[in-house]
């Protein structure tokens, strides 16, 4: 094996991806491996879902999948495989079936497209996982394994660390022969035993001192280093939650949360013998209040929409972590998977956004089954952090409805986030930064939201989290939201979702979700056609003599010239992939129609 450790470091970086905060941060691109979605109109598999895809991917020799996570959403069952070659999984490549929930119909493949070279060798890296572990600090190594990466379109061997230290790293580190390639930081960075059915009272920021108060960052509404300042006191508002109650005590413990002392500074969690937890913004004990009440709040609205299901499991929270440091972040380097929330600027659990956003993390992983991915997908989820954290904050109080970490960021201590956007997602790079573009995703839907309700909006991006793998692009996330409303509402808010979308050129307004009817030509079935179904076209007053297909650069796909004129025709998409095209349709009156529809 070459040598490889002289210019390790120069190599590992060690990115800071899903911070809350803006920190300019660098990360190498994922290997790009464009999703394709097809739609499946089959009957349901005789034998697996597993066999029935590998029958319709028809993958070539030496490929196969490997079964992961089993979910379901609130209209379907989700799938997850692994794409191996020749036995060893191919980093970063998955499909992902998705049935109906009566289990009548596999609604969509999304399958990673392999590389077409394939490894004239099969000489994987030696195991280096110590030296690896050693030069990160880290204290432990969690997985050493063999794996494929696709690079420039290649499949060549690798190897992948994965190492730890407690509350602290978690780091995969993908090297070959050559070097490594890249570092992926797996932490979601912010920039039940016991009786569970005991309430208690507490006062907390709802959602946070400024929006309740009607006033941006400023004196004598500013931090102060925790001080106890009375227009900052008197924003608490006094409020209802669960907690536990053991050998005479009430510990901020429930079935969706526990607040724990996992990290620097050591502050335990306050406990009560009355059940009242009433602390001013200077005690401790009020970050410890403010956190269970508000993720459980969020839990329990999530639950009530139909997803009970997720993450699965009780998150524990250390309101008072990182040695004091000005973010917070999800980890999932040790189980239980944890927050851990920083003190430094504005307390991070003083704001009900920061919250409720590092809580999502925990939704999408538990969704998908992974966190990690490209840039734009990860960019996707912070999106999607933010969006949660609006809505919640918007379902309280309207004020600064644009801004998202209202009491943590729009300060001296950085500048927080916008759920807002005039962007077009046509002129956009995604690079390095995860944190750059967040806001145009989450401004459209906030725009959705604006029209059709908390309750409306967050159930369909809830359903079409599902949906999100490894390399999902802003278009087709906001696809599958389309189709989620589709599922959920039976598509009657579609004109309101894509419009958003389009406004922001992340869909084509163009793409024929809706249907046409001008007078002598009417056109239906676009959904249908999307998802390789029917196109149906009719002219009641003049009959159709035939139509083409065309690519959008003008290629024709399919000419069909009609034997005999007929009022109305129907047009299959099944051979067609991914994409958008042109259908002319022509009269035989000598004129003809174009229309552009989309193929998902």
């Amino acid at each position: 094996m070459k040598e490889v450790l002289s210019t390790f470091l120069s190599f590992l970086i060690s990115s800071a991806l899903y911070a809350q905060k803006d920190m300019d941060l660098t990360q190498d691109q994922f290997p790009s491996a464009p999703d394709q979605v097809l739609q499946l109109e089959s009957p349901l598999f005789e034998d697996s879902p597993l066999d029935f895809t590998l029958q319709q991917l028809q993958l070539p020799a030496g490929f196969d999948l490997k079964a992961g996570l089993v979910i379901e959403s609130k209209t379907a069952t989700h799938y997850h495989y692994t794409i191996t070659y020749k036995g060893t999984a191919v980093y970063g490549s998955d499909v992902h079936t998705i049935v109906s929930r009566n289990g009548q119909q596999v609604n969509r493949i999304i399958r990673t497209q392999l590389p077409s070279l394939l490894a004239t060798e099969e000489s994987f890296p030696a195991p280096i996982a110590d030296r690896i572990r050693t030069q990160q600090g880290a204290d432990q190594v969690q997985t050493d394994e063999k794996v494929w990466v696709i690079s420039e379109n290649r499949l060549i061997p690798a190897r992948k660390v994965e190492i730890a230290t407690e509350n602290k790293l978690h780091e995969e580190v993908i090297y070959t022969d050559n070097g490594p390639l890249y570092t992926i930081d797996k932490i979601k960075r912010h920039h039940m035993a016991g009786s569970n059915d005991t309430t208690v009272t507490g006062y907390v920021f709802e959602p946070d001192p400024l929006t309740t108060a009607q006033v941006n960052y400023g004196p004598p509404f500013i931090d102060n280093n925790d001080a106890d300042i009375l227009a900052l006191n008197t924003q608490r508002k006094l409020k209802s939650f669960t907690a536990t109650y053991e050998n005479g005590m009430f510990i901020l413990k429930n079935d969706f949360v526990e607040i724990s002392d996992m990290d620097s500074p050591n502050l335990a969690p306050v406990t009560s013998t009355t059940g009242q937890f009433n602390y001013t913004r200077s005690q401790a004990g009020f970050e410890d209040v403010n956190v269970i009440y508000h993720i459980s709040n969020h839990k329990q609205h999530l639950d009530a929409l139909g997803f009970a299901n997720l993450p699965g499991y009780t998150i524990h929270v250390d309101p008072h972590a990182l040695n004091g440091g000005d973010n917070s972040y999800f980890n999932t380097s040790s189980q239980p998977y944890r927050i851990l929330m920083g003190e430094g600027g504005v307390d991070d659990a003083e704001d009900a956004d920061v919250i409720v956003h590092e809580y999502m993390h925990a939704y999408v992983l538990a969704a998908t089954g992974n966190n990690n991915g490209s840039i734009e997908r990860n960019t996707i989820e912070e999106s999607l952090g933010d969006y949660f954290a609006a809505s919640y904050s918007r379902s309280i109080n309207n004020f600064n409805k644009e801004q998202v970490f209202s009491w943590d960021g729009h300060n001296e201590y950085w500048n927080g986030r916008m759920v807002e956007s005039t962007k077009n997602y046509t002129q956009l790079n995604f690079s390095s930064n995860i944190y750059a573009h967040t806001d145009i995703f989450a401004s459209a839907l906030m725009e959705i939201y604006g029209l059709l309700g908390r309750n409306t909006t967050d159930e369909m991006v809830m359903e079409a989290i599902f949906s999100l793998s490894q390399n999902t692009t802003m278009p087709q996330m906001a696809m599958f939201v389309v189709e989620a409303d589709q599922a959920l509402n039976g598509g009657v808010n579609r004109k309101i979702i894509v419009d958003a979308f389009a406004r922001r050129n992340i869909l084509d307004i163009s793409i024929g979700l809706d249907e046409v009817n001008s007078g002598e030509l009417a056109i239906s079935g676009t959904y249908e056609f999307a998802h390789g179904g029917q196109l149906r076209i009719s002219s009641p007053e003049v009959n159709i003599s035939g139509y083409s297909i065309y690519n959008l650069s003008g290629k024709p796909l399919e000419n069909k010239n009609l034997s005999e004129s007929v009022s109305g025709i129907s047009i299959s998409s099944d051979k067609l992939v991914s994409g958008l095209y042109l259908v002319k349709v022509y009269l035989e009156n000598g004129l003809s129609t174009t229309y552009k529809v989309s193929r998902f």
